[in-house]
């Protein structure tokens, strides 16, 4: 192989990696500039063509976010192989396809504010504009992949075909399992509707079930399962997730018993449903509707979730019959697993437990702190190891910690960006009146509030998504895993962080700043650095400026 061979075969990794990252930071720009911009009605005043066209628009471009990546994750390997065999000659990034790029871009992003923005002008556009703006958003993405492959890029699609059929299948099944399995609920309402009323009965007396109208509960407070509760959807993202779980650590388990795990998996989510909403209805029965429709409500179905999953996960990881045995490095790594994920599922699990119960601020948010530190406490080594590095860098390398610094400043600014005031400044003692709280309770409450954002949050939340789940997508046995920037990675590490928070696209811009602060010089004690100073100066805008809309 000549000279010209290895550049090329050097250069087509990074040059993909380089266009698509590209892409997801233009997309990802305008849909928060959008976000931030225009109110949550602006696409019911659109014409009901455009109405149609910006939903499919919406779907599609996060299929293939989704399908980008499966991509990386499902057939990394195969992708990263059929690079290094590729002959293709690259010379420099094609100019006259990059500016092409980013005119379509403007062109792009100025026709988006423009439709929102003004009604009237995609009213007088019609669907000639309609297509014009889609074609360019097609057109964005081929002018940037012909730009840094050139001729190389159908060579390199047509040996990747079938990798790229199923990436694609994979994102569109993920944009399309809600509303393709949705119409089909009305098949089991009917289970649901007498397996809560079965869990009532037992509970308690003077339970009811009216399959006419799909209502079950008690006098005082009873729900109708519509779609949306049914619990159908539920069913098919846990298959959806056990397949793909299946599929990525195909190697590590026994086929076809382990395929036994979907349906399983599927009964048990079908059954979950149940139990929540028996619990909301006896939540709503003997505690207030207002908790029932309010935080345990919002709650209860990822509880289920994460319960379900991660159960089936563990089930196959403990059971002989359904993991292989030779699983040495998997293993390996299962023991340094407790120190990054028990700290935040024990966060997580109190949270969930005092916040179902909770209407505004979570009274015994201090039994999250307390629990949590016992939790480190028990595991020592590992957690006060890291925590000594943040202490140390802090003491005797302020230079080291500039770059983790303003990262934290950065997030935090986009934060408040993306969360505009949703109600009046309050004081303290306005806090204490409206939860019914004194005011020496309301000290040692948000003592402990303190400690638990500015550091116990950043510590346990970085240690579960960039030291364990950001690491493990690139490698079974992830404490070998180094935390260089592995974007597909990083996204979806990020995708899980934004679930923990109320604004999902802050959060998940935030989860990529932290990833990128981990990745400058590969040290997990620099995203800590970086998200203890956002949680930090949030705490001066709660406290400062009344802003508790952020807590």
């Amino acid at each position: 192989m000549n000279i010209d061979e290895q550049l090329a075969k050097r250069r087509v990794a990074p040059r993909i990696f380089i266009a698509t990252s590209v892409l997801l930071f233009e997309h990802l720009t305008l849909f928060v500039s959008l976000t931030v911009q225009y109110e949550e009605d602006v696409i019911e005043r659109l014409p009901t063509l455009w109405q149609a066209a910006i939903l499919c628009v919406t779907l599609v471009s996060g299929s293939l976010i989704v399908a980008l990546c499966a991509l990386w994750l499902y057939w990394g390997e195969r992708i990263r192989s059929e690079i290094e065999v590729a002959n293709a000659r690259l010379g420099r990034w094609h100019g006259e396809w990059l500016l092409l790029h980013f005119l379509l871009a403007l062109l792009f992003f100025c026709a988006s504010f423009a439709i929102f923005g003004l009604p009237w002008f995609a009213a007088w556009g019609g669907p000639a504009l309609m297509v014009l703006w889609i074609a360019s958003a097609v057109a964005m993405v081929f002018s940037i992949l012909f730009a840094a492959l050139g001729g190389a890029l159908g060579s390199l699609a047509a040996q990747l075909r079938p990798v790229l059929f199923g990436a694609l299948l994979v994102g569109f099944g993920f944009a399309l399992v809600v509303p393709l399995v949705q119409p089909f609920w009305l098949e089991i309402s009917l289970p649901v509707l007498f397996l809560t009323f079965g869990i009532l009965s037992v509970c308690c007396e003077g339970a009811w079930v009216d399959p006419d109208i799909s209502a079950v509960g008690f006098d005082n407070f009873a729900v109708v399962v519509n779609p949306s509760c049914s619990g159908i959807a539920g069913m098919a993202l846990v298959a959806l997730f056990l397949a793909g779980y299946l599929w990525r650590f195909r190697e590590e388990h026994r086929f076809p018993q382990a395929l036994l795990l979907v349906p399983l998996g599927v009964g048990l989510s079908f059954l979950a449903n149940g139990l929540r909403i028996s619990g909301l209805i006896l939540v709503g029965q003997n505690l207030g509707p207002e908790i029932a429709n309010g935080a345990f409500h919002s709650l209860a179905g990822w509880v289920f979730f994460c319960l379900v999953t991660l159960g089936i996960v563990a089930i196959s990881r403990h059971i002989t019959w359904f993991h292989a045995r030779d699983i040495s490095s998997a293993q390996a790594s299962d023991s340094a697993t407790p120190d990054f994920l028990l700290p935040v599922l024990v966060w997580l699990g109190v949270a969930m437990l005092t916040g179902a119960f909770s209407v505004g601020q979570d009274a015994l948010y201090p039994l999250r702190v307390v629990a949590t530190v016992l939790a480190l406490f028990w595991l020592g080594g590992g957690v006060f190891t890291l925590v000594a590095r943040c202490k140390t860098w802090l003491a005797y390398a302020p230079q080291q910690i500039i770059a983790p610094l303003l990262i934290g400043v950065s997030v935090f600014l986009l934060w408040l960006a993306l969360h505009p005031p949703a109600a009046p400044a309050r004081s303290l003692r306005d806090v204490a009146q409206a939860e019914g709280w004194s005011i020496g309770y309301m000290w040692v409450w948000l003592g402990f509030r303190l400690v638990g954002s500015i550091l116990i949050v950043p510590v346990i939340e970085e240690l579960a998504f960039r030291g364990y789940l950001q690491r493990r997508l690139i490698s079974a046995d992830f404490t070998k895993a180094r935390y260089d920037w592995h974007w597909p990675a990083a996204l979806i590490s990020a995708a899980a962080f934004a679930l923990l928070h109320s604004n999902w696209i802050a959060g998940l811009l935030a989860g990529l700043a932290f990833s990128f602060a981990a990745s400058r010089r590969g040290k997990l004690s620099d995203a800590v650095i970086a998200h203890a100073t956002a949680n930090l100066l949030v705490a001066v805008a709660v406290l400062g400026a009344g802003r508790w809309d952020l807590w």
